[in-house]
């Protein structure tokens, strides 16, 4: 039996003794995307509905974010870049996954949608002040689509709850730049909007 723990910096995984380094690398292989260092996406979709399911059974909240940048980069190494500098925002406890080509969601854990907003604030902020050199204009902005159990779905099936993000990164990305959740406002990135909010979790 072995135990995986899945989060933004760390990987450890506790196997059987005579399991080698050969072995380790391949379960690696297995929950990680090798370009970027996030979550393959069907170790996240694992990992998402069972959060959703712990968050409706014990009356918690949870927060999905999908983003996605307003252009298609131009490098390789700029969505390696990406999901570091998302990193820098999240907690070592919350989940991000490589879902697409040039697409993450990221899975925050016992977050409100105030909390979820704050977060995806500071990601949008992080990323369009960052200097990509090999970028058009040196500058990558996102776009980010959110949906929260159980402030904007009550739903507790997780593919719902995922759809319902995909939606609202459509429609953030008719703007770009942009954060937007459903029967929330939306919101362009350096409006200053939202930042006074406070969490002791962030």
């Amino acid at each position: 039996m072995r135990m995986v723990c899945v989060t933004t910096d760390q990987r450890c995984m506790v196997n059987k003794p005579h399991l080698g380094k050969t072995t380790m690398k391949a379960q690696k292989r297995d929950f990680f995307d090798t370009k970027t260092g996030t979550l393959r996406s069907e170790a996240f979709d694992f990992l998402f509905g069972r959060e959703v399911r712990r968050s409706a059974r014990y009356r918690g909240f949870v927060t999905i974010l999908i983003l996605e940048p307003d252009r298609k980069p131009q490098a390789s190494k700029t969505l390696r870049t990406l999901a570091d500098l998302v990193k820098k925002d999240i907690r070592a406890i919350d989940l991000i996954a490589r879902i697409g080509k040039a697409r993450f969601a990221v899975l925050l854990l016992e977050s409100d949608l105030h909390v979820a907003y704050m977060v995806a604030s500071r990601i949008i902020d992080r990323v369009s002040s960052y200097v990509f050199p090999k970028e058009e204009g040196q500058r990558v902005t996102l776009s980010i689509g959110g949906a929260c159990f159980p402030t904007t779905s009550a739903t507790t099936n997780p593919s719902d709850l995922f759809k319902e993000a995909e939606d609202a990164l459509e429609a953030a990305k008719k703007t770009g730049n942009t954060i937007y959740f459903r029967d929330f406002h939306a919101r362009k990135a350096h409006q200053g909007e939202g930042e006074n909010r406070t969490n002791t979790r962030y």
